[in-house]
């Protein structure tokens, strides 16, 4: 599925490609590293990028869902981070679920993989509406 129509960003800053959802708290989005994206330099960005692919993912997730509001990131519980950087033009495969949560928040567990099943982040963190 687009995700351009559902998300609050545009490139460069929208990493998503597409986005499907695979059931009522769960998605899997593909993402691409933009040349152009701000935090890419010299052909790679750090891998604390992949913190905005789940964040981004999460908003699919809610408006997919239906749920109105543009989604705000308001804290990351924990980032673990597998890998260095991540290559300009590199594919990522990016999952997120929701864990739990009500009306002005809910808390996500996201995964950043290469399509190799390499892992590259896991993440926990907190989605609200804007307030």
């Amino acid at each position: 599925m687009n995700v351009e129509p559902r998300m609050p960003h545009r490139r460069p800053a929208l990493l998503l490609v597409s986005g499907e959802l695979v059931g009522p708290e769960r998605a899997v989005c593909r993402a691409r590293v933009h040349g152009d994206h701000p935090m890419t330099r010299g052909g790679a960005a750090r891998s604390v990028l992949a913190l905005e692919l789940v964040a981004q993912a999460a908003a699919f997730l809610r408006d997919a869902a239906h749920e109105g509001g543009a989604p705000r990131l308001v804290g990351c519980r924990e980032l673990v981070l597998h890998v260095a950087e991540l290559r300009e033009g590199e594919e990522l495969v990016v999952t997120v679920e929701r864990q739990g949560g009500g009306d002005d928040g809910s808390t996500f567990v996201g995964r950043v993989e290469r399509p190799s099943g390499e892992r590259v982040a896991d993440a926990r963190f907190v989605v609200r509406r804007t307030w």
